[in-house]
């Protein structure tokens, strides 16, 4: 662990594996793996590690061997194989984030938990880029063929950049839509150019937020299931962790199984 750095999101991931207490025996798959500094602290913790990455080479963790696999394609596993999943900063590659967590519902077993981090495209000052030039950051150009197509030299695999960086919202959704519920949301470091955007945007979300909020709970009154979502997404829309975090760092519990969960939601959710 001396030659791996924890910088940025990785620093409070590993804060958070380091303090669980649900780690020793359990299986669980970290992916993407990278330089596995994430997967040395889960060995570390007695955890039997499954280590998967688009590139194997990649990984600098002593006495944990990485696993070929592409997410967009699944991942060799059997059913409900893993307690936990660990996917840092790798959904916002991924094309298809339904059949994605799809796949996290399939190799966790019943109550499992999803570690997820993203960058936060919700944060005040992904907002405002958002209507200048939706970009990321104000100071780079928007994802593009220059930056979000990547590949290592000699396996001709191709690595997307943050092309498909979901909002709180839709990863909030397409999480519930596959069986998933937000069981802790973790502060991490801050976006000062969203700090510095807050005395400005934020009377501005937040009058607008109300007003969405009221209006929709108005619309479905009769509706106590579709009050209690509206409830929850104004709560998210408006937390300084969504506003002003650099990343969505959520722990998820599987609830349900993917299929069982959309019949469910789909039934709630009628107007009535």
């Amino acid at each position: 662990m001396e030659n791996l750095v924890y910088e940025g999101i990785s620093k409070y991931v590993a804060d958070y594996l380091k303090t669980s207490n649900c780690l020793e025996n359990a299986v669980v798959l970290d992916i993407p793996a990278g330089d596995g500094r994430s997967s040395a602290i889960l060995k570390q913790k007695g955890a039997h590690v499954l280590a998967f990455d688009l590139f194997p080479s990649f990984m600098k963790a002593e006495g944990i061997k990485t696993e070929f696999a592409d997410m967009m394609n699944g991942i060799p596993l059997d059913d409900k194989t893993a307690d936990m999943i660990l996917s840092q900063e790798g959904v916002e590659h991924i094309p298809d984030h339904m059949k994605l967590f799809r796949e996290f519902n399939r190799l966790l077993k019943p109550g499992g938990l999803l570690v997820i981090t993203v960058p936060n495209k919700s944060c005040l000052v992904g907002r405002f880029t958002s209507l200048v030039h939706e970009g990321e950051t104000l100071r780079n150009m928007p994802p593009s063929e220059v930056d979000s197509i990547w590949h290592s030299e000699g396996d001709g695999n191709i690595y997307y950049g943050h092309l498909f960086t979901p909002t709180a919202h839709s990863l909030r959704t397409i999480s519930s839509l596959n069986g998933f519920e937000i069981i802790e949301n973790i502060s991490c470091h801050k976006s000062r150019s969203s700090i510095a955007l807050l005395a400005f945007m934020g009377p501005f979300v937040y009058a607008l937020s109300t007003y969405a909020f009221i209006r929709n709970c108005l619309k479905w009154k009769h509706n106590r299931p579709a009050l209690t979502l509206f409830w929850k997404q104004y709560k998210i829309n408006l937390s300084p962790k969504t506003l002003l975090n650099k990343h969505t760092f959520w722990v998820l519990k599987k609830r349900a199984e993917a299929d069982d969960a959309r019949k469910r939601i789909a039934s709630m959710y009628r107007r009535v």
